[in-house]
């Protein structure tokens, strides 16, 4: 499904070799959209496919019951130290190269109808978030950085979504096409007002999003820089601070939460899992 979705949008892109048409600046490109050889783009999905079936997930500690627990329980889920700090550190730099090389694109704010944007229609909505991010999929947007490290990541989060299913966490299965991983980029003075994950106009593919995930790569914080991840739990807010390696997870359609806003650039894994109908 993906590999035609991906294929099709790429060839809208291109009116000639070489060119591609402008981004309307009240839109974001679909990150389908930006290959840089869109020739052959077939042939580079395939090859990376292959790549990714043969590569390893990070080593990373299996979710404590506990934390199974609070995400059935209270609807999120935060495990300090889930990832290595020797993987956190590959993720991060592979980001900070891809923000070095020009990659990364302003982030918008899906589920806006009508919108040709995306899958999930975003716009630019600088009120209520300032921030830029990289889609991470097969193939790689870009080959600079470190390709090895997001394959690595596409892995880890499908081990994550195998581990999940088989804890019953969400009512409806996850499909193992259908998960979202992208490298979120907040500058200083950067946010993200209070929302959910679960954008009001429906995914054309049938797809919805069940579990948010957010991975955190800077490997030092100090909570007077601001940047915490802010969720709206009962019975009272939880405020969880961005440290390198922490996992967090939440049902996608039950928590609003935000990003208070950071002093400092700061650097995350975001992704959802998504089921499809």
């Amino acid at each position: 499904r993906h590999l035609g979705r991906e294929e099709s949008a790429a060839r809208l892109a291109v009116t000639s070799p070489g060119r591609r048409e402008p981004t309307p600046p009240s839109r974001l490109q679909p990150a389908s959209q930006r290959f840089l050889s869109p020739a052959n783009s077939m042939l580079r999905q395939l090859a990376w496919r292959g790549a990714a079936r043969l590569r390893a997930p990070f080593p990373r500690q299996p979710l404590p019951a506990a934390a199974l627990d609070s995400l059935e329980r209270l609807g999120y889920a935060v495990v300090p130290g889930w990832l290595r700090a020797a993987d956190t550190a590959a993720l991060l730099a592979d980001a900070l190269a891809l923000e070095a090389a020009g990659v990364p694109r302003a982030a918008g704010v899906g589920g806006v109808a009508e919108s040709e944007s995306s899958d999930w229609a975003v716009e630019l909505k600088t009120e209520l978030r300032r921030a830029a991010s990289v889609w991470i999929h097969e193939p790689p947007l870009s080959l600079h950085g470190a390709p090895a490290a997001r394959l690595a990541l596409l892995s880890t989060a499908e081990a994550l979504r195998a581990e999940l299913l088989d804890a019953g966490c969400t009512a409806r299965p996850l499909d193992t096409e259908a998960t979202s991983l992208a490298y979120l980029y907040y500058p200083a003075g950067g946010f993200y007002r209070r929302h959910r994950d679960t954008p009001p106009a429906p995914s054309p593919t049938g797809e919805h999003r069940e579990v948010s995930l957010l991975l955190y790569l800077d490997p030092v914080w100090r909570p007077d820089w601001g940047g915490a991840l802010r969720i709206f739990a009962e019975p009272a807010p939880v405020d969880v601070q961005p440290e390198a390696g922490t996992l967090v997870l939440m049902h996608s359609p039950l928590l609003e939460h935000e990003v208070l806003e950071t002093s400092r650039a700061r650097h995350c894994v975001v992704g959802w899992l998504c089921s499809v109908t």
